[in-house]
Parts: C-alpha cells; structure tokens; sequence
C-alpha cells in the first residue's frame, strides 16, 4: 500500500482530529468514488491481480485472433512505373522530352484506361545495399 494511500484508508473521525479543513477541497466528489473502489481492491489483491493478468492475456489474445489492419495493403489506385536511363551527361531538357515523347505513346497506345499519367525527370530512386555489417575504420599516419 502506497503511503498516500494509508491517509486515505484512515477514519473519517481521525482525520478530522489530526487536520482540520482549512481550504475548499474540488476532488472531493472525485475521492467519494475512488476509495470505496480502493478499499475492495485492498481487501481483494489476490484476485485484482488475477483479474489484471487474465485480462492483459486475453487483450493479447484477441489482438492476435482479430485480422484488424490499421493501414491496408491495398491498389486503390493501380498502377505501373516505366523507368529509364539516359547516356551519362544528357541534359535534364532532354530527359524531359523524351519522357514527354515517351509519355505521349503511353497514352496513345493504352487509351482511356490512363486516367492520370505522371512524369517526373531528373529523379531515380536509389537502393543502396549494407556493404558491410560493420563500421570500417581507416587508420592515417605515416611510418617512423
């Protein structure tokens, strides 16, 4: 039991001995259905532990039986990515017209399926892979 706790557990004659009411209380209605619901928990530790446990395994439980997902996989939008390199120092110019000259085929050979094609040049995503599972250190200095 908490030390506060014990305070609040005591008699109300007891208290009214040991302090008196010197300034207007805003938790009291809050106290009046609290410690009623304390002293039961108190009498009963056993089983509120009980209790607690059986529910936190039944919370993982049901986390684990219910197929919740927050955010879907979903293609609510389907589509497809054409990726293309140019030779090594052609313009950002020229790779934008030739994504539009690109991107004007696509329309016309697929139609009104295309509902919203989207160009960007001068962007490539990059994957990079651990090269190592360390940290590489080099030492610098010059020999004696």
């Amino acid at each position: 039991m908490l030390p506060s706790h014990v305070v609040e557990l005591t008699s109300k004659k007891a208290l009214k001995k040991a302090v008196p009411n010197r300034r207007l209380d805003v938790f009291t209605p809050l106290r009046k259905i609290y410690y009623p619901y304390l002293r039961i928990i108190l009498r009963h530790r056993y089983l509120s532990v009980v209790v607690i446990v059986f529910s936190t395994i039944l919370v993982f439980f049901l986390y684990f039986m219910t197929e919740f997902e927050m955010f879907p996989k979903t293609d609510a939008f389907p589509r497809f990515n054409i990726n293309f390199d140019l030779p090594i120092g052609s313009t950002l110019q020229r790779s934008s017209d030739i994504l539009k000259a690109l991107s004007d085929l696509v329309k016309e050979r697929i139609g009104d399926e295309l509902e919203a094609p989207i160009a960007i040049a001068g962007f490539k995503e990059v994957n990079y892979r651990r090269l190592t599972n360390g940290i590489a250190v080099i030492h610098l200095g010059r020999r004696l």
